[in-house]
């Protein structure tokens, strides 16, 4: 976030001021969360798969491939779009904050990381350490 926001200082030094830095640094933040969030499910696979960690990591590459896709959504599937957890993190970028799609996008997120924690606990109860 820093270089970020050091860049955009340095690029636009008149047009940059405090109401611009706010407003990346809230998209940034938000950003990160949603990926935080909908990232959960991989650590449930990668508890599962205690000996393996390339299922681990072929769910993550598949999250960012989701992910990508979720910026290049046309207006007839934004409903899709903001169901898909990893597709709704992009989406919640390009929607209008607080509308309906916004909220199903942060709802879906919500939801993917609530069921992520819960298996990755889950998971991890079963082990026999």
């Amino acid at each position: 976030m820093l270089l970020t926001l050091s860049g955009g200082r340095l690029l636009f030094p008149s047009g940059f001021g405090t109401d611009e830095l706010l407003l990346i640094a809230g998209q940034l933040t938000q950003q990160a969360l949603l990926v935080f969030l909908t990232s959960l499910p991989a650590l449930w696979i990668a508890v599962s798969q205690r000996a393996a960690f390339y299922p681990a990591l072929l769910a993550v590459l598949g999250f960012a491939i989701l992910e990508t896709a979720g910026m290049q959504v046309s207006v007839e599937w934004l409903l899709p779009a903001s169901l898909c957890p990893w597709t709704a993190v992009s989406v919640s970028a390009l929607v209008e904050k607080g509308g309906g799609f916004y909220f199903l996008c942060l709802l879906s997120a919500a939801l993917c990381g609530a069921l992520g924690m819960a298996g990755a606990l889950r998971a991890f109860g079963k082990q026999d350490l």
